[in-house]
């Protein structure tokens, strides 16, 4: 729905154009956009990827949590696969979602409790 409005500026008045939506058309706006990211798959795997992971790094990063015999922290992730922490954090959540890394919680005397991360066993 298109209706005029005048907007008051401090120098003059503007005649304005202005569209009216209804919030279930801008939801089926959104809705149309994230169903055309869901369908353009990536061009080196089945699945696609969410838009923050990169092929090439989840490689690097999968073929460094298979160095760690144990478990390991994100720090520990990002120096063995020359990334940043904030990187190494993402891509391991994004691990986990997709049952390749487990997560546990391990707590201290002091602070905040650790993430420790461990291969799933597949």
């Amino acid at each position: 729905m298109f209706r005029k409005c005048w907007l008051k500026t401090p120098h003059k008045w503007l005649n304005l154009v202005a569209i009216f939506m209804d919030q279930g058309v801008i939801d089926n706006m959104f809705k149309y956009e994230s169903n055309q990211a869901e369908k353009a798959p990536d061009k080196n795997s089945k699945t696609p990827l969410p838009k923050s992971i990169d092929n090439l790094t989840l490689d690097r990063i999968l073929t460094a949590v298979q160095t760690f015999d144990d478990s390991f922290n994100a720090d520990q992730l990002a120096k063995a696969a020359g990334i940043s922490h904030s990187t190494a954090r993402r891509y391991l959540e994004y691990l986990i979602t997709s049952n390749k890394v487990e997560v546990s919680m391990h707590y201290g005397q002091v602070g905040r409790p650790e993430r420790k991360y461990k291969r799933t066993k597949r």
